[in-house]
């Protein structure tokens, strides 16, 4: 059934809902669900669904591209591939908004809604990508952070296993993949959670998986080190698959931001603890969405054709500061998951 209600004008929606909803949200989050969202293929002013199963040409996935840092990636990506943008995101309505932005600049796009902790939902949309042709790249950068989800396990079910949803959904042996670029943080850098780099390594979803995570790295009732160790997560899980996808032709890595001055999410953070964040970095400033997601595409194009299973701190030399220049028992702090007026990521 097609509708137009709550969408911007001219996108026609197909949806039905998934089953298996996450167990662990915060009520504001979990708020923000809704139905998946088949979009009707957007190009040159007309509206039409693609056959099933039909091959019509190359497609970019970007998920979290409704906003912030993943907006600015599937912008880049649009103009610099001529590639189908498929927009996915938790906000449809807002993903929608988005393919139709990139359709009114001259690009090929369409919108999904897919929730990233939600297996059945991920594999739905790489299912769906294949519809509109080969898959050659796809960025990850949906995810949520405190102080906007305070719930560890919250933190840790969007981001870490919402990763690894999207790495297996997105396997090159079942999609033909070329590159993937996860978005991590800076984060990740933390020293507390090196130890459990194995365990993160081999993470597989299941029950009970999360608690016990959880209270093996101590962050029970600890946001800021739960996102830490759930961005740690992503680049073990990206440096232990390279080899794999390696054989198949495919590359995987990482990037980790420091704080964005110009995403909601960064915002967010600028108005509490993190004030001074990017005036603690080496550059003495915060950085922008467009200068990431310049890396990202770099990343995904030929000229990083052998650059695979690594990250790359996009953080204005923050950590390389918080390393080599502050006091030890500042330093000590950080790398312990603890927060400071001027470092909480």
């Amino acid at each position: 059934m097609f509708h137009r209600s709550a969408l911007p004008p001219r996108c026609f929606f197909a949806s039905f809902r998934m089953s298996g909803a996450p167990g662990h949200q915060d009520d504001a989050w979990r708020a923000r669900q809704g139905s998946n969202i088949i979009p009707i293929v957007i190009t040159d002013g007309r509206w039409n669904r693609p056959a099933a199963g039909s091959h019509v040409g190359k497609v970019v996935v970007v998920t979290g591209a409704a906003g912030g840092m993943g907006r600015s990636v599937a912008d880049l990506l649009s103009g610099r591939t001529g590639h189908h943008v498929l927009v996915v995101d938790l906000d449809g309505v807002l993903a929608a908004a988005t393919a139709r932005d990139l359709v009114a600049a001259g690009h090929e796009a369409s919108a999904f809604h897919c929730d990233v902790a939600d297996r059945e939902s991920v594999f739905a949309a790489a299912n769906h990508a294949m519809q509109f042709g080969q898959i050659e790249l796809i960025v990850h950068a949906a995810g949520v952070a405190p102080p906007a989800v305070q719930d560890p396990a919250a933190i840790l079910e969007v981001n870490l296993f919402g990763t690894i949803h999207v790495l297996d959904a997105f396997d090159p042996q079942r999609t033909g993949l070329r590159s993937a670029v996860v978005v991590a943080s800076s984060g990740a850098y933390r020293s507390f959670s090196h130890p459990l780099d194995r365990e993160l390594a081999h993470l597989a979803p299941g029950d009970g998986v999360i608690d016990s995570l959880l209270e093996r790295a101590d962050v029970i009732d600890r946001p800021v080190a739960a996102y830490a160790l759930a961005k740690r997560g992503c680049l073990v899980q990206v440096a232990r698959r390279c080899v794999d996808w390696g054989r198949l032709g495919a590359r995987v890595n990482s990037v980790s931001p420091g704080l964005i001055a110009d995403t909601p999410m960064g915002q967010r953070a600028a108005g509490g603890v993190a004030s001074s964040m990017g005036i603690d970095s080496a550059l003495g400033r915060a950085g922008l969405a467009r200068e990431v997601a310049e890396v990202v595409t770099f990343l995904c194009s030929d000229r990083a054709a052998y650059v695979t299973g690594v990250d790359v701190l996009v953080d204005g030399g923050f950590v390389a500061r918080a390393n080599y220049d502050r006091p030890a028992d500042e330093r000590a702090d950080w790398h312990a998951g603890g927060v400071q007026s001027h470092d909480r990521d």
